[in-house]
């Protein structure tokens, strides 16, 4: 591929020149061999082609020069605003970075991409990377929350909510920061707010987990428009036979 490359830019087939060097920049990517992969990058690039630019900056990201990595990403994505793959590297900068509310705007945009049937085709990946996502954010705050960075992790767990307010998993993480925190009684509501919300959904087992963390943490009579309904036995579901 290397020879044929050279050929096509002797000859000034500077189309077949592109495609070739992108080709060869993305095998040594796939390889992890970083300083071929960047070389390749930065001629296919010199030849217009835009997909290079994802390649090149990726290299850079495992390099570390988180900089450069962003600003390919955000070149190609001025042409190319939804290509998921530098969206994805976007997120992780912004993430590494500590920039939470630009990696939750990154994180909205990749969502509501994939929501799309024909991207979630294009992409051939068994998990969203919604859901992928999601777990290193969850996993952010449990790292903030493990250095003993409670206040930092309640920010970024902020951000998400305000961000993704359907989002029950952060409201969740919310009401087990509040508990650290030692405000029962705060901790304890949001609890019983988490609880309500997973038995909504049918999430029956969730539902009663956190309304008994709530009930832990604040003992009190259920209130009848918040507590769980008993679950129906077999009697009560044929006793109109």
């Amino acid at each position: 591929k290397v020879n044929i490359s050279r050929i096509y830019i002797q000859e000034d087939m500077d189309r077949e020149a592109k495609f070739e060097l992108l080709g060869i920049a993305e095998l040594y990517l796939n390889q992890n061999n970083i300083p071929e992969a960047e070389e390749y990058a930065k001629k296919a690039v010199e030849y217009k082609s835009l997909e290079a630019h994802y390649v090149l900056g990726a290299a850079y990201y495992k390099r570390g020069l988180l900089t450069e990595a962003a600003e390919e990403m955000r070149t190609l994505l001025k042409i190319k605003p939804q290509h998921l793959k530098a969206l994805e590297c976007l997120f992780h900068f912004h993430m590494d970075s500590k920039d939470y509310k630009p990696a939750l705007s990154t994180y909205e945009k990749i969502m509501a991409i994939e929501s799309k049937p024909v991207e979630a085709i294009k992409t051939g990946k068994k998990e969203s990377f919604a859901s992928e996502g999601m777990r290193f954010l969850m996993q952010e705050v449990d790292a903030l929350t493990q250095r003993k960075l409670v206040p930092e992790a309640v920010q970024l767990t902020q951000i998400i909510i305000d961000k993704l307010p359907a989002n029950i998993e952060a409201k969740a993480k919310m009401a087990a920061l509040l508990e650290i925190k030692g405000l029962n009684k705060e901790a304890a509501q949001s609890y019983r707010k988490v609880s309500g919300l997973y038995f909504e959904k049918g999430q029956r087992d969730d539902a009663e987990k956190y309304s008994a963390l709530a009930a832990k943490l604040d003992p009190q009579k259920d209130d009848p428009k918040t507590a769980i309904p008993e679950k129906k036995t077999r009697k009560d579901v044929v006793s109109f036979l």
